[in-house]
């Protein structure tokens, strides 16, 4: 197993389930952008609150994490909210999407440059694509994180230039997260 899955593993399993719900504030603020139905996919979706969220309004989702810990708990809740998403333990390192498969994408703190190609060619025509992670600005708070693991200023603009952008906000007076809201 992989030193980084098994970072996510431990810090899962001293978790206690919960079965609430709570997406990320993005998504709440474009709830309205999403309609009721469709396919999506949380990539990296840890305990799933994301993807639960689009599940209760009605999408098929799956909801994709390294952590069979994390997966674990997002069952609980699925189950204690009477929801049914694909749960898959997937190492995201080797992970292909199908192209023109996804009504929704849903990246949320995670940052795999090998994987972008495929994010964007698994979108539908019209597909939406919810992307949020650190950046440079993370620093200010948090000197010590990994590099490896932050966007550079622009880089989702650059990578995503052929989709429609609804919103993006680069982290620097807020939440030190970068989001990009668009579709294609």
């Amino acid at each position: 197993m992989r030193s980084d899955i098994y970072l996510w593993n431990v810090k899962y399993e001293n978790r206690e389930p919960t079965a609430s719900i709570d997406p990320d504030t993005l998504l709440l603020q474009h709830r309205g952008l999403l309609g009721s139905r469709g396919l999506c996919i949380d990539i990296a979706g840890g305990t799933g609150d994301n993807g639960l969220y689009l599940s209760q309004l009605g999408y098929r989702s799956i909801i994709v994490d390294g952590s069979e810990a994390g997966l674990r708990l997002c069952r609980y809740k699925a189950r204690e909210n009477g929801l049914t998403p694909l749960l898959l333990a997937a190492d995201l390192d080797r992970f292909m999407l199908p192209r023109s498969t996804f009504d929704a994408v849903l990246v949320f703190r995670y940052l795999n440059r090998a994987l972008i190609g495929n994010i964007y060619d698994c979108l539908k025509v019209n597909g939406l694509l919810f992307y949020k992670t650190f950046n440079d600005h993370h620093l200010v708070k948090h000197p010590h994180f990994p590099e490896n693991y932050m966007l550079r200023d622009g880089e989702l603009t650059e990578w995503f230039s052929d989709l429609h952008c609804v919103e993006t906000n680069d982290g620097a007076t807020d939440d030190v997260t970068y989001s990009w809201v668009g579709y294609k």
